[in-house]
């Protein structure tokens, strides 16, 4: 599972993107990646984000240095 967030969003940590059933040999995810892309016989899906959408949502914060950590779990 990979999860992109800030935790320096005003309301505390904001959630930019969530994705589901990357294989672990996956090492790179393409440009315009969409839910339901095939990695071999993988199929992978998107969670809700902070936005409550099943998509990425890139950064735009409001204001302040804000870091976006890439968090990889298997």
């Amino acid at each position: 599972m990979l999860v992109v967030d800030d935790p320096d969003a005003p309301g505390g940590t904001w959630i930019h993107w969530i994705v589901f059933n990357i294989p672990a040999d996956v090492r790179e995810l393409p440009e315009d990646m969409q839910a339901g892309m095939k990695f071999g016989d993988v199929t992978a899906s998107f969670g809700a984000n902070s936005w409550g959408r099943a998509d990425y949502g890139g950064p735009c914060p409001p204001s302040g240095t804000h870091r976006y950590f890439f968090n990889f779990t298997l």
